[in-house]
């Protein structure tokens, strides 16, 4: 619910600390999930559990609960990043490539959802190459300039493409193409570790 304290408006998020623990379990061993969730345009991603405990700040507990689950997400698990990549990778080309058809029929409409969720994904693989928790779509395009492995476009890229995604098959197809070539160049960042991930296990 909201509250507001000193004037600002103060969002409550209550969590079952149960499922909260059962879920960081599964995103450390390789398993997140992604569910459908108003207010997520993207999706609720499980590992924004792992990030909302990363990153509270603990005010009072009673029992130590809070601080062992904080302990767990002080290293980025790799078997996470490992399946982040990979599965965010995979949809973000494929997000491109089922929308070449409708880009040539001019439907902006599906045409925009795709580049949307291609961008959305090339996100999270960048938050998770980085070894980085992304806990919300809201400035997290904008957060990428912080990230060390990063192509230095990707922002204005994505801006300019979802700003007008296009009403024309020749501009929803430049669109697709300017996101493929970001695509292009996180894969390539990717490529090498997820080489050594692969070895590591």
């Amino acid at each position: 619910g909201w509250l507001t304290i000193d004037g600002r408006n103060t969002d409550w998020l209550y969590r079952d600390l149960a499922l909260v623990e059962r879920t960081i379990g599964e995103c450390r061993a390789g398993h997140p999930s992604v569910h459908y969730q108003p207010g997520h345009p993207h999706g609720f991603h499980t590992h924004i559990y792992m990030g909302e405990v990363h990153y509270c700040r603990i005010l009072y507990e009673q029992n130590g609960g809070l601080s062992a689950l904080k302990r767990l997400t002080e290293e980025y698990p790799l078997r996470l990043k490992r399946a982040l990549v990979k599965s965010q990778l995979w949809e973000a080309g494929f997000a491109l490539e089922t929308s070449r058809k409708s880009a040539e029929r001019g439907d902006s409409f599906y045409v925009a959802g795709c580049l949307f969720r291609c961008a959305a994904c090339l996100v999270q693989v960048l938050f998770a190459l980085n070894e980085r928790y992304l806990i919300n779509e809201k400035g997290s395009v904008a957060a990428t300039d912080s990230l060390p492995l990063c192509p230095e476009d990707i922002r204005e890229t994505v801006e300019f493409v979802l700003a007008c995604p296009g009403k024309t098959s020749k501009q929803l197809v430049a669109n697709i193409q300017r996101l493929e070539e970001i695509t292009k160049v996180v894969e390539k960042l990717c490529a090498e570790p997820l080489r050594k991930l692969t070895n590591s296990e």
